[in-house]
């Protein structure tokens, strides 16, 4: 298992996250404050329908069509409600002061809970909550004892029938293990300005041969980027779109703080990732929604 950490904080919001990677599943543990997670506004990863994403909200809320839901609740979504949304299909918001959730992305067939926003949210049972918990203050912890807690926590989904994931004990090939050790370093300083020629470049190999490590590496722990450049272009759009829920953060600064030169860049980015299909905002999202409808 690897993991990376990052953090960052701005005008009293605050980022803090964890990634860890195995063979078949990803598992993304967050908490923030003062930001909002809208899935409408979310570029899409084009990524395929055989991924689920799973979430453990425990502290914070969740948002649906209108209804709120307190944490500590669970949900699960296809890629159509979420990295690939579908035109009209249900979205959520996430967020809270603060939130703590955990996320895990994991094939379809991995998966067993009920699928999709039409359910809700369902209880956490209670010992894949104290996993969670344990999981979630783990940050200032040594590294081997983070990602113990994280087996732990998988080990528990598993006991319990909601994931089938089978254990995690090949080490990543050179190539993919020096794309982790690369993408770290961007992840870690949430460098999402990042090109694909730095990247080569952290990891001493060619365009070339980071192009096709990246396709090894997103296929066996199911990434949503088929490509260096979509990567950068998703997550460099997420970010901004995270950032613009905070309404002391101008449209000027988030577009400095995510590495466009200017607002108009990041409008036309946002236009390019069809965004006009958005639908009107809920007040749960704050700043994102006005500046991406105004898009349209």
């Amino acid at each position: 298992m690897y993991v990376a950490e990052t953090t960052w904080s701005r005008e009293g919001a605050r980022l803090d996250a964890s990634l860890y990677v195995r063979s078949g599943a990803r598992i993304h543990v967050m908490h923030t404050a003062r930001v909002v997670v809208d899935a409408r506004f979310l570029a899409p990863a084009r990524v395929g329908s055989t991924v689920r994403n799973f979430f453990l909200i425990l502290e914070g809320w969740i948002v649906v069509e209108g209804e709120r839901m307190n944490a500590p609740c669970a949900f699960a979504v296809p890629t159509s409600e979420f990295e690939n949304r579908e035109p009209g299909a249900r979205a959520f918001q996430l967020g809270g002061d603060p939130r703590r959730s955990i996320e895990l992305c994991v094939g379809a067939d991995d998966l067993h809970f009920p699928l999709g926003l039409a359910h809700r949210t369902q209880d956490i049972p209670q010992p894949i909550r104290l996993c969670a918990e344990r999981l979630s203050s783990a940050a200032s912890l040594p590294r081997d004892e983070r990602i113990a807690r994280c087996e732990a926590l998988v080990d528990q989904l598993i006991a319990s029938g909601i994931c089938s994931l089978s254990r995690d004990d090949e080490a990543p090939a050179l190539p993919v293990q020096r794309m982790l050790d690369s993408l770290s370093v961007l992840y870690r300083e949430q460098n999402s300005a990042g090109y694909v020629e730095l990247l080569a470049s952290l990891a001493n190999v060619s365009v070339r041969q980071a192009t096709r490590d990246m396709a090894s590496l997103a296929r066996r722990f199911l990434l949503p980027y088929p490509t260096l450049r979509e990567m950068f272009r998703v997550v460099r759009l997420r970010r901004a779109t995270l950032l613009l829920s905070l309404p002391e953060l101008s449209v000027d600064g988030v577009a400095r703080e995510v590495g466009y030169g200017s607002r108009d860049g990041m409008a036309r980015a946002f236009r390019d990732a069809h965004r006009a299909r958005i639908q009107p905002a809920q007040p749960a999202a704050r700043g994102a929604p006005q500046f991406l409808r105004a898009q349209n």
